[in-house]
């Protein structure tokens, strides 16, 4: 009896914890939006990992205030957004993998932004007050660890 009342206190104590994190689907749209290049311009535009070939792409719906420590700012309508664009392509196929567009939600299913990575990237999606939102990107070494899989593949 205590030990399923303990994992009842658990259960509840994480799902309190967990209220302020969104979610993400996969969306073919949006996937399409970045390999087009052509961005829109309902979002501001960030980028995450090594400028030459980024781990993730990430556009943030402009009513809301992206905690930025983790990403860099891009313009979507520069020679460097289009570059940053080609190195992620260039280095996806070099791991033999492809790239993913998302739609990203708040915790109350509100979308509030668009990500473009590999699938096992993974964003975690966190709500820090109204309109702030905080996104977790891809190890920095994400492109290395599909390396080193393969090599010890062979």
């Amino acid at each position: 009896m205590f030990a399923l009342g303990f994992l009842t206190v658990l259960l509840l104590g994480c799902a309190g914890s967990l209220k302020n994190y969104g979610y993400y689907t996969p969306d073919t749209e949006v996937t399409r939006l970045f390999e087009s290049g052509k961005p829109s311009s309902l979002y501001l535009y960030y980028y995450c990992g090594p400028e030459s070939s980024p781990t993730a792409i990430l556009g943030v719906k402009k009513d809301y205030v992206l905690e930025e420590r983790l990403w860099q700012k891009i313009d979507p309508n520069s020679e460097s957004y289009k570059k940053l664009l080609e190195g992620m392509r260039n280095r996806t196929l070099q791991v033999g993998k492809s790239l993913t567009g998302y739609v990203l939600y708040d915790p109350d299913k509100a979308p509030v932004g668009i990500w473009y990575s590999v699938l096992e990237a993974m964003p975690v999606v966190h709500l820090l007050g109204e309109k702030i939102i905080e996104v977790i990107g891809p190890p920095s070494d994400l492109y290395e660890r599909y390396e080193d899989k393969e090599m010890n593949l062979h």
